[in-house]
């Protein structure tokens, strides 16, 4: 989640027309994908933190839509 969190802020820092924000764009969505696949991962191995990471996993999917809105009006 924190490495998706890194790539969101250094692409909404680019300029519109920078080659960069298209990388760095593939790199958020790549990255947030992951951290919400580790942690449906977690949530098969130890049931018993399902509440806990729901919560997590709500707020990936709101960051997700944060970092989305951005490059897709762009």
């Amino acid at each position: 989640m924190w490495t998706s969190t890194t790539w969101l802020s250094r692409a909404l820092s680019q300029d519109p027309a920078s080659p960069t924000l298209k990388d760095l764009s593939a790199r958020f969505t790549n990255e947030i994908s992951g951290a919400r696949d580790r942690l449906a991962q977690i949530l098969s191995i130890v049931p018993s933190r399902k509440a806990a990471i729901d919560e997590l996993l709500a707020g990936a999917g709101g960051l997700k839509s944060i970092g989305c809105f951005p490059f897709n009006q762009r």
